[in-house]
């Protein structure tokens, strides 16, 4: 499990339905997410994300209702955020790609991209964890010179050479032809040195003869893909509940019990949906209306500290 110096922080959207719960194994759903971007942060990742739960703890920059417990690692969007080497000075993956973790360990998690136009092949790689983030960045593109050359990969494998007639060190395994595009200024023989800034940033010599030269002058569009635009949930309640502001920091609890562990806090000046009171104990809802608890419970406080 990585330590507790490993925090990857950002705002990403959780899919609908999001299941939180109260441990990393096991234990009871709390809560699940509705769909819209969520400011977090994500700790406590497991050697096995497939049996594991990672920690995830809402929280903004400014008051808000703080919510802690576990997620299924991969239902959290992870992205690069910057560029992670494959081959020192030849081979990465780029920055603002998306991600799967699997596996971690004291301050390093494993990660893996499909890439884009093969048959399967993956980039994995052991990354720190402040090469990751929790939101999309801006992706790169390649600066293209105004006596740059264009090339298109062949639909086959492509070596990348650490020099003309050098040695290889990674091989693309191209199924698709033309969705490789490397701008080049540079030639020796019969190898082209290109550079290329997609799903993996590439700098390196390949074989001309498995790359389709374009035209002296002509230039191709970079395709950077788009942002997902995601709608979170809305609260129709007639009447609607009562907004109130926090006074102090407030601890949430799943069930209407001292005993319990707190499952999150309603921080000082946040806002919050009041709710029904029961039994001394008062129900509330964050105000954006990002999570809600599952149905065997609620988010609940003390009555008596339910802000007016």
């Amino acid at each position: 499990m990585t330590g507790p110096n490993c925090v990857i922080k950002g705002t990403s959207p959780l899919a609908k339905g999001t299941l939180l719960y109260d441990r990393p194994e096991g234990g009871r759903a709390i809560a699940s997410f509705q769909g819209g971007f969520v400011p977090m942060s994500m700790s406590e990742i497991p050697p096995d994300p497939a049996i594991q739960r990672s920690k995830i703890t809402t929280r903004t920059s400014e008051p808000s209702f703080r919510l802690e417990g576990y997620v299924a690692t991969n239902a959290i969007p992870v992205w690069s955020g910057r560029d992670i080497p494959i081959v020192p000075g030849h081979v990465s993956i780029a920055t603002a790609q998306k991600l799967k973790i699997t596996g971690a360990k004291v301050g390093v998690v494993t990660v893996e991209m499909p890439i884009f136009g093969t048959n399967g092949q993956s980039a994995a790689i052991t990354a720190p964890c402040d090469a990751l983030a929790l939101q999309r960045g801006k992706p790169i593109p390649v600066e293209v010179p105004g006596n740059g050359r264009g090339y298109l990969a062949k639909g086959q494998d492509i070596d990348i050479l650490d020099g003309p007639a050098g040695n290889v060190v990674y091989t693309l395994r191209l199924t698709t032809a033309d969705v490789k595009l490397f701008w080049s200024t540079e030639t020796s023989g019969s190898f082209v040195h290109g550079k290329l800034r997609a799903d993996l940033a590439i700098d390196g010599w390949m074989r001309s003869e498995n790359l389709t030269a374009l035209p002296k002058g002509e230039m191709m569009d970079q395709y950077i893909p788009p942002e997902t635009s995601v709608a979170g949930a809305q609260l129709v309640m007639d009447p609607p509940p009562r907004v109130a502001r926090a006074s102090k920091d407030i601890p949430v609890r799943f069930r209407r019990d001292d005993k319990e562990r707190p499952i999150g806090v309603i921080e000082a000046g946040a806002e919050i949906l009041v709710l029904e009171t029961i039994a001394g104990w008062t129900n509330v809802l964050p105000k954006s209306v990002f999570a809600l608890p599952d149905e065997s419970g609620g988010f609940w406080i003390p009555a008596s500290e339910a802000p007016r």
